[in-house]
């Protein structure tokens, strides 16, 4: 299923929700209990310290975030901010409205969950990758391997 056709599936469309550049999906410490899947645009996942932030992650259309908020049954305290870059078009859908796909549109839930674990994958990769490079007992193999993780 590709991305467009979410817009025009009738259950879905109180789960849109346009982001202006520079807003806020959530922000870092907040607790959650929705899951965002990124439809237009660009959203930066920001690690922010005191007056400074860095941007972890640029996600942009099929990528999820906050995922973990709609496995558990409390709300789940958010790690990073997510700040829309760009102009954006999500879908905010929480564990009820999961339950309410799955008997619904069943097919949608399906593509969501196998979308899911592809990324679940593909961060599970990257962390084995930075976990392999880091066993390393010398140090400057280590620093070139962690550099060459984040030129990737």
């Amino acid at each position: 299923m590709e991305l467009k056709e979410y817009l025009s599936i009738p259950d879905l469309k109180h789960c849109l929700k346009e982001i202006k550049a520079s807003e806020y999906l959530f922000k870092q410490g907040q607790r959650g209990n929705t899951l965002f899947v990124i439809l237009t645009g660009e959203v930066e996942l920001l690690a922010e310290r005191e007056d400074s932030e860095h941007v972890e992650a640029l996600l942009t259309p099929g990528h999820f975030l906050g995922e973990k908020a709609v496995l558990q049954a409390q709300a789940h305290q958010r790690l990073f901010s997510a700040r829309a870059r760009t102009d954006s078009l999500v879908l905010e859908i929480s564990a009820e409205e999961i339950e309410e796909i799955a008997k619904k549109t069943p097919l949608v839930l399906a593509d969501i969950l196998k979308r899911s674990f592809q990324i679940g994958g593909d961060r599970l990769s990257r962390a084995n990758f930075l976990i392999r490079i880091l066993r390393s007992s010398d140090n400057q193999e280590r620093l070139v391997n962690f550099v060459r993780f984040f030129c990737r």
